[in-house]
């Protein structure tokens, strides 16, 4: 795989980018290598599907509408009257 180095990065972002990958518990290295990923590609390399993308970007994850019914209850019959 092709490298690159990139020079006189400020020292607040490097210490940025650091603490970011750390958060995320992942290398400096493989940190600038997804950010820079989903600049160029315009985060096409997102592994979620198409509607949590969607939900993420649109909906508050507290949003009543989200919350699901219980999948606890036995299963009906239908009604064919």
């Amino acid at each position: 795989m092709p490298s690159i180095v990139i020079r006189n990065i400020p020292e607040r972002t490097k210490q940025a980018l650091k603490e970011l990958s750390a958060s995320h518990g992942i290398s400096m290295e493989e940190e600038a290598r997804r950010i820079i990923t989903a600049a160029v590609t315009g985060g096409d390399e997102d592994q979620r599907g198409l509607a949590d993308r969607i939900r993420m970007r649109y909906v508050d994850e507290d949003d009543p509408i989200l919350i699901l019914p219980s999948r606890d209850d036995a299963p009906r019959s239908a009604d064919m009257s």
